[in-house]
């Protein structure tokens, strides 16, 4: 399952992203924010500041929003 998440914050730092790392067939593969920065500090390998690129990744199986 391939998954893109939308926010950098604490919630995906503290909660999503270490809980799709305890699922072997999820990956998180894009990570959105509007502070680039922040989501290349995650280590995802892809990122991307505007969430509509991640909504029309025909690839993603789902999407997390994590913004307040």
């Amino acid at each position: 399952m391939q998954i893109g998440i939308i926010g950098a914050g604490g919630a995906t730092r503290g909660i999503h992203l270490p809980g799709f790392q305890l699922c072997e067939d999820a990956e998180v593969t894009v990570v959105c924010d509007a502070d680039s920065n922040a989501a290349r500090a995650l280590g995802i390998r892809e990122t991307c500041t505007d969430y509509r690129e991640v909504l029309a990744r025909q690839a993603i199986d789902a999407v997390v929003v994590a913004t307040p």
